[in-house]
Parts: C-alpha cells; structure tokens; sequence
C-alpha cells in the first residue's frame, strides 16, 4: 500500500500541462501512470497550489465516502488529461487542435463554469476557489470569483484545471507552449525564457541526458 505521497513535476510553468505530465514514458508500452488512486488527483491539486491544506482534507473525506464515485472522477481527469494532451502537443507543433478534444474541453468548462460565483471579500483577501483569477488588483472592488461549496464535489479538483487550459487557449501564451525536445519524452511546459529558446521540460533529467548522449557522440567520432 503506498504510505507516502507522490511528489509531482511541476516544471510545465502552468499547473494545467503539469497536470497533463502526470504521465510519463507515454508511448512506451507500458507508461508510468502517477495518477493511479483518487488521492493522487489531490496531491497533484495541492502541489500545484489549486487546492489549500483544508479542502485536500475534505476532498478526501468525501472520497472515502463515496469510493465509486472517487475512481470515476479519477477515469475523468485522466480522460481529460489526455483530451489536453492532444490539444496542446497539437498546438505546440503548430496545428490545428482535434475537434473531438476542444469538444470535450467545452464539455467540461460547461460543467466548471457553472461552479463560478462571485463572492464578497473576506478583508484585503479577494474571496477565491482554488485557481480563480482575480485581476491584477486585489483592492479593486469588495467582490471576487469563488467556486461553489469545492468540499462537497469530488470534481472541484478539474475545474481549475479545466479554467485555466481554457484561458491558455485564448491567450497570448499559447505562443510558448512547447513539446520538450527529447524524442522519448512527450511532456509539455511553457516556455517562458526571455529568448524563447527552451528545449526541455526539466534540464535536470531530458536536459542533461542530452548533454551525456552529445558527449558519448563526441567521444565516439574523436576516437573513430
């Protein structure tokens, strides 16, 4: 039984492709799958900042309430995941999305954003769900954007998701998006380097196992 909690790769740059990396060695014949039970769709959420310390603990509460339902709302954010994955590997390559999957995205911000309500502010804190925006600034007017009543909904976790994936499609940092260049890799991140010139997810794994294998072939055709 896992006793410890998986730590996730959060080097995408925005916790929507994070979520779709949640998956690796995707085209090998086996992939290593990090989103196996429930509870890994929470430590994934809380990880990525889009749930706080309380509602993790309610979410998993209701989990163990309603275990069907937590499994099936586990199938769905993989489902979703892979919907993403598609879409933005697509964009990041300069296509056009799959009509199949930007369906299935609307799908469920249909369902998210019937969540979405406006909110009084508790003090100088706008009053937000879990990866709400709420404009650049926070005194501006006593009303912000909250999800409704998250503890009791095992789907609180994709809403934000599933917001955000949304404004990255819309917005001026859809340009970024890239494919890590590492052939078995697969994993996608923003690039946000002042030259846009990022080729990998992480530079301390695809990264410098391309600097090994640059080094193996140095080698190789100095002593050949």
């Amino acid at each position: 039984m896992q006793t410890t909690e998986y730590q996730f790769d959060l080097s995408g740059g925005i916790a929507c492709l994070d979520f779709v990396n949640t998956i690796s060695d995707r085209d090998l014949p086996v992939p290593r799958e990090h989103v196996n039970r429930y509870d890994d769709l929470i430590a994934f959420a809380h990880q990525a900042g889009l749930v706080s310390d309380e509602l993790a603990a309610g979410l998993r509460a209701e989990a163990a309430r309603q275990p069907e339902g937590a499994e099936a709302t586990r199938r769905r954010a993989l489902a979703l995941r892979e919907a993403l994955f598609r879409v933005f590997t697509t964009v990041a390559t300069e296509g056009a999305p799959p009509a199949d999957d930007l369906a299935h995205l609307n799908r469920e911000m249909s369902a998210a954003l019937a969540q979405l309500r406006v909110d009084r502010r508790e003090g100088n804190r706008p009053a937000l769900g879990p990866g709400v925006r709420d404009g650049d600034d926070e005194d501006a007017g006593a009303y912000g954007w909250a999800w409704a009543e998250p503890a009791s909904r095992l789907d609180a976790p994709l809403w934000p998701l599933v917001r955000q994936a949304a404004e990255l499609l819309v917005g001026a940092d859809l340009k970024r998006v890239r494919e890590c260049a590492a052939s078995d890799c697969g994993w996608l991140f923003l690039d946000t380097s002042k030259n846009h010139s990022r080729r990998w997810c992480d530079m301390k794994s695809c990264g410098n196992r391309a600097k090994v294998r640059r080094f193996y072939r140095r080698k190789r055709d100095v002593q050949a």
